[in-house]
């Protein structure tokens, strides 16, 4: 079985592909599809912060597999609680701002991409 985060250019195309698998993924489930206006933007607002973070960590010239692994963790550990909160039966409803969870989930997975990738980096040289 090929390694998937072996070379950087497998790596990115591991991390689009897990980024468009999640997206898709989390809007089935939370039913985002339902309104084709503000699909595209919906599509940009949780595709984007998914991918950027694994692609910063896909960059990293050592240890590309820990410092990928960490990055998805962390971002599925947020985007899981978007979905877990936009399914969940809410007997008052109302819009629900979960989305904002998951990007914070990418924000800080993406400081951690950048930190460890920097670092492994600087102990190369």
């Amino acid at each position: 079985m090929p390694n998937l985060l072996g070379s950087r250019a497998a790596a990115v195309g591991t991390s689009l592909a897990a980024a468009a698998v999640s997206t898709a993924a989390i809007m089935i489930a939370c039913g985002y599809y339902r309104n084709a206006a503000t699909l595209p933007m919906q599509l940009a607002f949780i595709a984007g912060p998914i991918a950027l973070p694994l692609i910063v960590a896909s960059l990293a010239p050592s240890r590309r597999t820990s410092v990928w692994s960490v990055t998805a963790a962390i971002l599925a550990v947020g985007w899981v609680y978007v979905v877990y909160c936009d399914t969940r039966l809410d007997p008052g409803g109302g819009a629900s701002f979960a989305v904002i969870v998951g990007w914070f989930a990418a924000v800080i997975a993406l400081a951690v991409a950048l930190l460890l990738t920097l670092a492994l980096a600087a102990r190369r040289r």
